[in-house]
This record gives structure tokens, C-alpha cells and sequence, in this order.
């Protein structure tokens, strides 16, 4: 019941702070004033002053109403500078949805390791009947890391007006970057800094800069190494960061680092 009234309670605060009745009260003086200089009667003034409140609200409402309007024509693609954001709530819940990916798959590293360690690797990897090779298991460890930039990069870029939710988002995705480019050291040890994810990201992303930007698919990425020596450039640091992680080593520890960063941002934002 408390609840109620206080939303009751904020919702006049509300009404009464709207631009709408601030433009009615305006007018509604301005009505009052004019009719006490003119030395109407009492009643005839009371009736102008109430005749230019309805009048301000009227007008306030349809001068909001054109605008609302004029907004919406907007962002449907009449603006020549259409949002390049596209809607950030699915924006959001694709980063979400590829952390907990790229958590899944780091999480199960162990499983993955005797593929990646061996070049040679080509049959069924421990714990389980997956049946891999080398290069598709690296393919797609590659592939996790890269649409998880790509979905963060292209919100971090095109999104930037999402003040409250993007900031509490963009804190835990900043863990991920922490983990994989801070504290390093070591024969052992690999480092990625942001400048190199934020390449990766954009690399791997489909119609960078518009609002139809997207990451790669796993088969759009594959097809996109081999024909284009600068991306497979840009994934070069992960790919030795995967080749040196190793059991017990620093490079492992990081990639450990970069799961439990990843299970922050997969959780529902509060």
C-alpha cells in the first residue's frame, strides 16, 4: 500500500512539473494579468485567466504531440543521420547472451586444451563424444572471443547516449578487458590490450557503424580469415594467448581471470 501511494505521489509530482501544465499556468498568468490591467470585473477575470489555462494546456499538448511525431518520422529512416544504434536493449542482451559463451567455453578449457595443444589433434575430445580437430577447435575459441568484442565495441561506439544502463554494463565488461590486459609477466603469460580488442571487435562485425551491425557468424568469420590477412592479423594475440595456456601457467591463469570477468556480465543487470 506504502508502495502505491508513493508512486501515486510521484506521478502528481510528475504531472505537475510537465511541461504541459508549466506552459498552462504561463498562460494562465499572463491571461490574469492582462485582464486586471484592463480592470475587468472579478469574475471576468477569474474566467481568463481559467479560458488561458485550457488554452496553454491545449496548445502545449499538440506542440509536444508534433514533436513526438516528428521524432518518430525520424527514427524510421527519414533523417538523413538515421541512430546507428539500432535498439540498445538488444544491443545489451547480445553482449549478455555471447559472455556467457565465452564463460561456458573457458569454463571448459581443460576439455579443450589436448585439441589446442596439439596440432595435430583430430579425434574426440576427453569427458565427452565431440569429435574435433585443432583448427576448428581454435576456430572456435577464436570465434567466442570475437563476437563477444564485436557485440561490446559496436554498443560501446554506436550507443553512446545510454547514460544508466551502458554504465552499469560497461563496468563489468570492463573486468573482461582487465583480465586479459592487466598484471602480466612471465615466459608463460600472454597480454591483449583494449586497443587490440577494440580492433578485434570491429574486424569481426558485419555493417560496422550502422544500426544493422551484427558479429560475424562462426562460418562468416572462418571465411573472412582466410581472405583477409588483417583480421587473422588482429586475432593473432589471442591465438597465442590460447597456444601458451597451458596447465599451470600464468597464460591459463588469465584465461581463468577472463571466465569469472565473463560470468559478471552474462548476469542480469539490476
Amino acid at each position: 500500500m506504502r508502495n502505491k501511494w508513493k508512486r501515486l505521489g510521484i506521478w502528481l509530482l510528475g504531472w505537475l512539473v510537465s511541461p504541459q501544465t508549466v506552459f498552462a499556468g504561463v498562460t494562465a498568468i499572463i491571461g490574469f494579468a492582462w485582464a486586471k490591467l484592463a480592470d475587468l470585473s472579478a469574475p471576468a477575470i477569474y474566467l481568463i485567466a481559467l479560458g488561458a489555462l485550457i488554452a496553454g494546456l491545449g496548445l502545449a499538448h499538440v506542440a509536444l504531440s508534433l514533436y513526438d511525431r516528428l521524432r518518430s518520422r525520424l527514427s524510421d529512416g527519414t533523417s538523413s543521420h538515421p541512430d546507428p544504434c539500432g535498439d540498445p536493449e538488444v544491443r545489451r542482451n547480445q553482449i549478455q547472451d555471447h559472455a556467457k559463451h565465452l564463460n561456458w567455453e573457458l569454463e571448459h578449457f581443460d576439455d579443450w586444451w589436448p585439441a589446442i595443444e596439439n596440432r595435430s589433434f583430430d579425434g574426440k575430445l576427453p569427458g565427452g563424444a565431440m569429435r574435433t580437430t585443432h583448427a576448428e577447435a581454435m576456430h572456435m575459441l577464436l570465434f567466442v572471443f570475437a563476437k563477444f568484442f564485436s557485440a561490446v565495441r559496436t554498443y560501446e561506439v554506436q550507443c553512446p547516449r545510454q547514460a544508466r544502463p551502458r554504465k552499469r554494463l560497461m563496468k563489468r565488461v570492463r573486468e573482461v578487458y582487465d583480465a586479459l590486459g592487466l598484471n602480466g609477466g612471465g615466459d608463460t603469460d600472454e597480454i591483449l590490450n583494449s586497443m587490440q580488442l577494440h580492433d578485434i571487435g570491429e574486424r569481426c562485425t558485419k555493417d560496422w557503424g550502422k544500426a544493422e551491425a551484427r558479429p560475424f557468424t562462426k562460418a562468416e568469420l572462418e571465411a573472412a580469415v582466410k581472405i583477409d590477412p588483417e583480421l587473422a592479423e588482429s586475432l593473432a594475440p589471442v591465438r597465442r594467448l590460447l597456444l601458451a595456456a597451458g596447465p599451470n601457467t600464468e597464460a591459463r591463469s588469465r584465461l581463468r581471470k577472463t571466465e569469472g570477468a565473463a560470468k559478471g556480465v552474462k548476469e542480469k543487470l539490476t
